[in-house]
């Protein structure tokens, strides 16, 4: 299916509110970002284009609400819409840089008048300058790696255990929490963010296989919604089809429950074993069990997932 079949197919299943419009719409303005030339508007520079994106964004469902059949094909509908935003903002861009050069000129023939006025010449740019003196930057600590940092006496009985719950959650930590963490114990960003990716690492297989796994729940309640009797009734099928959607409505409504809360109750919830950690850290792996210990004990229940693989290879 090409660009413009796509386009098409979006529109119908919006009619068939099979597709929600603000869903659409997102989806039409990738397509203007990434086929650009398919919309016309390739002769316009990156910002230009980038704007039109933004617009279309914040008007495209006006495409959806006023077109006609009759006008044509859809795809061809939104090439016209989108041409129309791109000569907007051509105008616009047009329009500021005029003024921007305007404003220009006038403060260059202003400046004479308002040098004259506060008794200022350009002599002065000149004159003989005092050669500049550096100042003396404060002292500063030198960042510290993690290995060393796990091996060193800390006064701060938290600060290791930050550490390993941070690589432990490694898909989950924010940039903003390893900064956090950085700047308090004075850890080597670059070091930390190296770690965490280790970690992300050791776990892909299981990571792709707990995608596949949401992907699984997401088909089932597509099914659930698609097999529902609201929708199913719009269409009065037969008797027998209605038995037969009934059924996998039902199927696909328990089999998108069940697994749905499996994966609430952490079933898939995965981190980084002990060993690896250990490994990484130059620590022994019993370090990090007590260190993980002394989290459940601090923190209490709220540190899931962690339990079932303290002891993992």
């Amino acid at each position: 299916m090409n660009k413009k079949e796509f386009i098409d197919e979006l529109y119908e299943e919006v009619s068939r509110k099979e597709k929600k419009l603000a869903d659409a719409v997102q989806e039409i303005a990738i397509c203007i970002q990434t086929d650009y030339r398919l919309f016309g508007i390739a002769k316009y520079d990156e910002d230009i284009r980038s704007s039109i994106v933004l617009d279309f964004i914040k008007t495209g469902y006006r495409v959806f609400e006023r077109y006609d059949r009759t006008y044509g094909s859809f795809h061809n509908y939104v090439i016209s819409f989108v041409k129309g935003i791109a000569q907007t903002q051509a105008k616009f861009f047009a329009i500021s840089a005029i003024h921007s050069k305007v404003n220009f000129l006038n403060g260059i023939d202003m400046f004479p008048a308002e040098a004259e006025k506060h008794d200022f010449t350009l002599n002065v740019f000149d004159s003989i300058k005092v050669p500049y003196a550096q100042k003396n930057k404060p002292f500063t600590l030198q960042p510290v790696k993690l290995k060393d940092f796990m091996a060193k006496r800390i006064s701060d009985p938290t600060a290791k255990v930050s550490v390993i719950l941070a690589l432990k959650a490694c898909y989950d930590v924010s940039d903003y929490e390893i900064q956090l963490l950085c700047n308090q114990y004075n850890l080597d960003e670059e070091d930390f963010y190296s770690a965490v990716q280790e970690m992300k690492d050791s776990l892909s297989e299981k990571y792709k296989y707990r995608k596949a796994y949401e992907n699984s729940i997401n088909a089932a309640y597509f099914n659930h919604r698609k097999y529902s009797p609201e929708f199913i009734s719009q269409s009065d099928p037969s008797e027998p089809m209605r038995n037969l959607y009934k059924t996998r409505y039902e199927n696909s409504t328990r089999l998108w429950k069940k697994r749905s809360l499996a994966l609430k109750r952490g079933r898939f919830h995965f981190s980084p074993t002990n060993k690896k950690l250990a490994q990484r850290l130059g620590i022994c792996e019993r370090q990090v069990g007590y260190y993980i210990t002394k989290a459940r004990t601090q923190y209490g229940e709220g540190i899931e997932g962690l339990e079932e693989n303290c002891t993992g290879n």
